[in-house]
């Protein structure tokens, strides 16, 4: 049992303190946002090693249920508060985060309102990223 929890865990939940920081944080805080969610998770992970023998040695297995009810309380929290960020770009989710409300719909407007924009900066970026992916500076090769 503990080898199927852990099996599930680790190919969904596990992820997500080490996938989510790389797609919502912008460019030039990207680098502290992985270090602070990696930081959460290993301070979770440190503290689910050292309370786990205390909690199976008085709930037995009634711990696994714990577990269970814990991750389902976090599947209305994900559903209102996560955005989704498939096919997206960078800057098409700073344009999410750009609204005020930490709520999922609300973050969808915020993007509709800000689509030519975001497609403005993602034709900018484009051009330029091609370019030195050429090895040369913008403008000064033809």
């Amino acid at each position: 049992m503990l080898f199927l929890f852990n099996l599930v865990y680790a190919a969904t939940w596990g992820t997500v303190a080490f996938l989510v920081p790389t797609e919502i944080f912008p460019s030039d805080l990207r680098a502290q946002g992985n270090g602070f969610g990696i930081t959460g998770w290993a301070i979770g992970v440190g503290w689910a090693v050292l309370v786990n023998p205390i909690m199976f040695g008085h709930l037995e297995n009634r711990t696994y249920f714990l577990f269970a009810g814990l991750n389902l309380l976090w599947i209305p929290i994900v559903y209102l508060l996560y955005p989704e960020t498939k096919d997206r770009s960078l800057e098409s989710i700073d344009a999410m985060f750009s609204s005020s409300s930490p709520f999922f719909n609300q973050m969808e407007r915020s993007y509709e309102l800000n689509k030519d924009v975001v497609a403005l900066a993602g034709g900018e970026r484009a051009k330029s990223v091609a370019s030195v992916e050429k090895g040369h500076e913008p403008g000064t090769y033809k």
